[in-house]
Protein backbone atom coordinates (compact mmCIF):
# COMPACT_ATOMS: atom_id res chain seq x y z
CA UNK A 1 0.00 0.00 0.00
CA UNK A 2 1.65 3.33 -1.06
CA UNK A 3 2.15 6.03 1.74
CA UNK A 4 0.26 9.80 1.65
CA UNK A 5 2.48 12.60 1.11
CA UNK A 6 1.24 15.36 3.21
CA UNK A 7 2.86 18.34 3.23
CA UNK A 8 3.99 20.46 5.92
CA UNK A 9 0.87 23.22 5.17
CA UNK A 10 -1.53 19.99 5.46
CA UNK A 11 0.05 19.12 8.83
CA UNK A 12 -0.30 22.28 10.58
CA UNK A 13 -3.99 22.53 9.14
CA UNK A 14 -4.86 18.83 10.46
CA UNK A 15 -2.53 18.90 14.01
CA UNK A 16 -4.22 22.63 14.31
CA UNK A 17 -1.20 24.06 15.12
CA UNK A 18 0.96 27.35 14.33
CA UNK A 19 4.03 26.33 11.55
CA UNK A 20 6.31 27.41 14.19
CA UNK A 21 5.14 25.22 16.60
CA UNK A 22 5.71 22.31 14.48
CA UNK A 23 9.47 23.30 13.57
CA UNK A 24 9.72 24.05 17.63
CA UNK A 25 8.36 20.25 17.78
CA UNK A 26 11.16 19.40 14.79
CA UNK A 27 14.28 21.26 16.73
CA UNK A 28 13.54 19.69 20.15
CA UNK A 29 13.54 16.45 19.00
CA UNK A 30 9.34 15.29 19.47
CA UNK A 31 9.43 14.53 16.01
CA UNK A 32 11.66 12.94 13.66
CA UNK A 33 12.67 15.39 11.01
CA UNK A 34 10.08 14.34 7.98
CA UNK A 35 12.34 13.41 4.45
CA UNK A 36 12.59 16.07 2.00
CA UNK A 37 12.14 16.44 -1.60
CA UNK A 38 13.93 18.78 -3.49
CA UNK A 39 13.83 20.00 -6.93
CA UNK A 40 16.36 23.12 -7.54
CA UNK A 41 16.79 25.45 -4.53
CA UNK A 42 13.10 24.17 -2.98
CA UNK A 43 13.39 21.98 -0.64
CA UNK A 44 9.54 20.32 1.06
CA UNK A 45 8.98 17.94 3.99
CA UNK A 46 6.85 14.96 2.63
CA UNK A 47 5.10 14.05 6.28
CA UNK A 48 4.24 10.51 6.82
CA UNK A 49 0.55 9.43 8.26
CA UNK A 50 2.43 8.31 11.65
CA UNK A 51 4.12 11.75 11.95
CA UNK A 52 0.89 13.60 11.94
CA UNK A 53 -0.56 11.32 14.28
CA UNK A 54 2.46 11.76 16.70
CA UNK A 55 2.31 15.64 16.25
CA UNK A 56 -1.62 15.23 16.95
CA UNK A 57 -0.91 13.77 20.17
CA UNK A 58 1.52 16.08 21.03
CA UNK A 59 -1.03 19.06 20.34
CA UNK A 60 -3.82 17.27 22.03
CA UNK A 61 -1.16 16.93 25.39
CA UNK A 62 -1.13 20.57 25.39
CA UNK A 63 2.90 19.72 25.09
CA UNK A 64 4.17 23.05 25.90
CA UNK A 65 8.12 22.99 25.21
CA UNK A 66 8.77 26.79 27.04
CA UNK A 67 6.79 27.97 29.99
CA UNK A 68 4.89 31.05 29.25
CA UNK A 69 5.85 33.80 30.02
CA UNK A 70 4.45 35.87 33.85
CA UNK A 71 2.17 38.68 32.95
CA UNK A 72 3.60 41.59 35.39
Amino acid sequence: MPQQEISTSEVVRIVGCHEDTLYRWLREGRLPDPPRISAGKISVRIWRVVDVQRAKALREQGLRLRPRKRER
